[in-house]
């Protein structure tokens, strides 16, 4: 049975961070056991670009919700949830110490507070990271729109390579949506841009299947009872102790460039060429098998499942033409030339180029999205958070794991808190990585402050054109008129 009151230990921060090492050293110091809370990583498949620890970094550490998934299938916030909530409850009876890692934070945030709203059906994409159930903060949603940009383009790229690509909906149909939302929930219509449909369609699902119970009525009733996100007070895991990896913004910019090389050199290529292969096969055979009246699910789908996943989206005019080059291949194989075979080879080579860059783009764009919605929605509204450094990993041991470790003890007075003194020690640890965090939310508040006055004077001045505008039309107006007045005096005068 689910319980509130269990020990966990939360460790979230951007990709790059180093959360996969400290989940690691923190469960063989505390007999623990990890689960995975990325949600990428829950697919098969993709262990490069999904950066997943190898069964060497793994050491031996059980890590459950792991590479479960098949690379098509949709997955959701609540589905985690339940199975993320049985996992702690099985961790914690073994004795152990349940540690969940990952920078999913919409799904972090869904286990640890009651945000998430339970009407209105739980297929959602398994890429949505962004919270589309609670209030839109300003700062996540700038991140949001520039990654979603990004993600069109690159799903509009491969469309024509997907066997099943869902077409774009026209400009009518996504205005009526709207317009319907408009009805029946004027307030969260008005939250929302008219060509926002994955969010318009969120909102009228949960209208159509809660019995006419509004999107907007929902949140308010889940925020008078004391849902959403405020303290670990409110929290579904009351006892949580969160750990926040960060770094240092350029130290931590490099790192991802880095990485992605790294990626490159661990075989990313051949990754997903292969995912591209296999898929393409299961297509082939889906489609046989409607011909013979079975049913079929086609799974190559690039806004579905793992297909979706940074590191494999970036490179769609890659594997286009890859694939294109093989059915050349298979069918003019005696026809083909040297120069031929030379032109498709430079050719694949910058298309490859192009995918890295754009690859390491989005890398750094995600992780300041995760950053964002850690500063907007956890520090911003006091949610103790334990801060720790992982700029520089010379000093892993001393800056990160002594200070988690002095933390995690703190927190529990679990075994390894030896004496008074030591104890005291853990306590001060704690108290400094928490002013750390209270640093932050100073820091951010204004920052803030600073965004709220420049908009505030910007406002100011457009009104203020606005109205120099009007009063100057007005002149001229009032100007054209005298002079037509004059001219047809003048006339009158002649006649």
């Amino acid at each position: 049975m689910f319980s509130t009151h269990k020990n966990i230990i939360v460790v979230v921060g951007t990709t790059g961070v180093g959360k996969t090492k400290l989940g690691v050293d923190l469960a063989k110091q505390f007999s623990g056991e990890v689960i995975n809370c990325d949600v990428m990583q829950m697919y098969k498949g993709l262990e490069v670009a999904t950066a997943k620890a190898t069964q060497e970094e793994r050491q031996g550490i059980p890590h459950h919700l792991m590479s479960f998934l098949e690379p098509h299938e949709t997955f959701s916030p609540h589905e985690f949830r339940k199975l993320a909530d049985a996992k702690i409850n099985e961790i914690s009876e073994r004795g152990k110490m349940p540690i969940v890692v990952g920078g999913t934070m919409y799904y972090v945030q869904g286990l640890l507070w009651d945000h998430l709203i339970e009407q209105g059906g739980t297929c959602h994409q398994p890429g949505e990271t962004v919270d589309d159930q609670v209030e839109h903060d300003k700062a996540t949603e700038e991140e949001e729109e520039s990654s979603t940009s990004s993600t069109s383009s690159t799903a509009s790229t491969a469309s024509t390579a997907s066997t099943s690509s869902k077409s774009k909906p026209n400009s009518s149909s996504t205005s009526s949506l709207w317009e319907k939302l408009q009805r029946v929930d004027p307030e969260m219509a008005a939250e929302l841009h008219p060509n926002n449909v994955r969010k318009i369609a969120r909102s009228l699902e949960i209208y159509n299947t809660s019995g006419g119970v509004t999107h907007t009525e929902l949140l308010r009733q889940q925020k008078e009872s004391g849902g959403g996100i405020a303290n670990l007070d409110v929290s579904r895991y009351p006892n949580a102790c969160i750990l926040w990896c960060r770094c240092d913004k350029d130290v931590l910019k490099q790192r991802l460039d880095d990485r992605v090389e790294t990626m490159m050199s661990n075989g990313l290529r051949e990754e997903i060429v292969e995912l591209q292969t296999n898929a393409m096969k299961k297509s082939v055979s889906s489609s046989s098998n409607s011909m013979s009246n079975e049913t079929a699910v086609v799974p190559y789908d690039v806004t579905r499942g793992v297909y979706q996943s940074i590191g494999f989206k970036e490179f769609q005019e890659y594997l286009t033409l890859v694939r294109t080059n093989n059915v050349k291949q298979q069918d003019n194989t005696k026809h083909t030339t040297k120069d031929t075979q030379d032109g498709t080879t430079i050719e694949l080579n910058a298309a490859l180029e192009r995918g890295i860059e754009q690859l390491k783009i989005s890398t750094k764009r995600y992780a300041r999205k995760q950053l964002a919605w850690i500063r907007n929605r956890w520090i911003a509204k006091q949610v103790p958070v334990h801060v720790l450094d992982t700029t520089d990993v010379l000093e892993w041991q001393n800056k990160v794991d002594a200070v988690a470790q002095s933390v995690v003890r703190a927190s529990f007075g679990v075994t390894g808190c030896v004496g008074t003194e030591r104890s005291a020690k853990d306590r001060r640890v704690k108290q400094l990585s928490l002013k750390e965090s209270r640093r932050f939310q100073m820091e951010h508040a204004e920052i803030q402050q600073i965004k709220s006055e420049k908009s505030a004077k910007k406002r100011k001045y457009r009104e203020s054109l606005k109205a120099r505008k009007i009063e100057e039309n007005a002149k001229r107006r009032k100007a054209a008129e005298h002079a037509r007045a004059e001219s047809q005096e003048q006339k009158e005068n002649k006649e």
